[in-house]
């Protein structure tokens, strides 16, 4: 068998066929219109086995029966059968997530879990790992607050924006965010940096500036757990977060946000206090 069609019987065995299909579908695909015995021969496949499969790659609509005697077979285009495979891949994750999310319901207020009391956990973003940041924003039912550095919350907002305010906004959760002076600068210089879709969705945050750099960046979600970054890193995917739902980590990053954000100001504040300056005469000396 050639190394390119054992990598193609893989990817449908991953698609969701079993091999001997994948093997009788890329035989059919290849060759044409075949009987049974014929697909027997040019696949490998046991010709009793082959017997067992084409009924239910025929309801999977895979193949086809040729109007033909003696019966044959014939595979749809490969595009097709590609398409109906990720669908139907699609749509088993659908219902796995579905289950997967019964699942934490059932459980999330077991005793068993509270050793999560006093977890404390690294977690790096992006990729599956993603996937646990984002429970965070699904059990959130009061309040998100988050710190960012300019660059970072234009990142935030162009891959990470969408689905979590939808949960914010969706569930009224109070989302408040504090970030450096500079990101209104860049958003005054270059306002594209801002999808159109993402700029309604602003108004259910909650914005504050501070002038000096954010030192330390936060998620805290409920003021029950605290993500907090452990590296100096520019690419929001490749930041590794130190999670703890710990009372006392959490009562500290819940005071550093507080007296950060009582000390930053609002876009508004910072626009009258500009406006304050520039209305000031210089005193003239008097001699």
């Amino acid at each position: 068998m050639p190394r390119s069609h054992g990598e193609d019987v893989s990817i449908l065995n991953s698609l969701g066929l079993t091999l001997s299909e994948a093997k009788v579908f890329l035989t059919l695909s290849q060759l044409g219109t075949m009987t049974a015995k014929e697909i027997a021969v040019s696949s490998g496949v046991a010709r009793e086995v082959v017997y067992q499969i084409m009924p239910k790659l025929l309801k999977k609509g895979m193949v086809e029966e040729a109007i033909t005697s003696p019966r044959a077979f014939k595979a749809i285009p490969m595009k097709e059968a590609i398409a109906i495979l990720l669908r139907r891949k699609e749509e088993e994750n659908k219902e796995l997530n579905k289950k997967a999310r019964e699942i934490l319901q059932r459980h999330q207020n077991k005793t068993s879990l509270k050793i999560e009391d006093q977890q404390i956990t690294l977690i790096p973003s992006g990729g599956p790992k993603q996937f646990r940041i984002t429970q965070e924003y699904l059990n959130a039912k009061k309040s998100i607050d988050l710190t960012f550095p300019a660059g970072k919350f234009i990142q935030w907002s162009q891959h990470y924006a969408e689905w979590s305010l939808k949960e914010v906004i969706e569930r009224n959760i109070k989302m408040r965010i504090i970030a450096e002076e500079e990101l209104l600068n860049i958003v005054a210089a270059h306002p594209e940096v801002f999808a159109p879709a993402f700029r309604p969705k602003l108004k259910y945050i909650d914005f504050k500036y501070v002038k000096s750099p954010v030192s330390v960046e936060l998620m805290i979600f409920d003021k029950k757990t605290a993500l907090i970054s452990t590296t100096q890193e520019s690419n929001i995917n490749k930041m590794l977060w130190l999670r703890s739902n710990n009372q006392f980590i959490v009562d500290m990053a819940n005071s550093y946000f507080e007296n950060l954000w009582f000390n930053a100001k609002t876009e508004a504040e910072l626009s009258h206090g500009e406006e304050n300056k520039n209305q000031q005469q210089p005193i003239e000396r008097a001699d």
